[in-house]
């Protein structure tokens, strides 16, 4: 039997990065778009022992967060600015140093814990790598149950949705006697 597979892009399992922060070079940076058509940027980062992590950040440029955002990583890599017009290539990106920090994040919509950029800044020539121990309560088991996900804080009123919610009437903006519909 023949088999011809595209396993493109693939990695060997547990050759990706675990938190921490670690002093990186760029592997890859290319402009594209996410699954909903939206401008987005792939950015692969690479640490010669501990594996690749891939960032997707918004490309639109429009949006202040996702400007200010590509700005200070252009910056950070050491992209060189014209009154803050950026001319380059991807090749002016691949291969620069950078630090990151990644953490472990509880993803709500999908219920996994994912790793994601936490930061990022310049590399100043000082190497960094610390590893962060992933906690049992971060790991994604396929018989993950609900005592899996991060804990409440206390002081949200709305922590046991599942059950009465303890407000009390004088924390509400409104009178409960004005809601009363009247039967006439």
């Amino acid at each position: 039997m023949n088999f011809n597979l595209n396993l493109q892009g693939a990695q060997e399992i547990g050759n990706y990065m675990q938190p921490g922060q670690y002093s990186v070079k760029v592997k890859n940076f290319e402009s594209k778009e996410s699954k909903n058509g939206h401008p987005q940027i792939a950015i692969t980062f690479t640490h010669k022992e501990e594996g690749e992590f891939t960032h997707f950040a918004n490309g639109d440029t429009s949006n202040d967060f996702a400007k200010n955002w590509l700005f200070t990583f252009l910056k950070a890599v050491g992209v060189q600015d014209n009154n803050g017009q950026f001319s380059f290539t991807e090749k002016d990106i691949i291969g620069k140093p950078i630090n990151i920090e990644l953490e472990r994040k509880y993803n709500d919509y999908t219920e996994k814990w994912n790793t994601v950029l936490k930061r990022f800044w310049k590399f100043d020539g000082t190497a960094v790598y610390e590893k962060y121990e992933i906690k049992e309560s971060e790991k994604n088991n396929s018989n993950q149950q609900q005592n899996s996900k991060p804990s409440v804080n206390d002081d949200n009123p709305f922590a046991n949705a599942n059950g009465p919610i303890d407000i009390q009437d004088s924390d509400l903006p409104f009178d409960w006697n004005d809601l009363i519909v009247k039967n006439y």
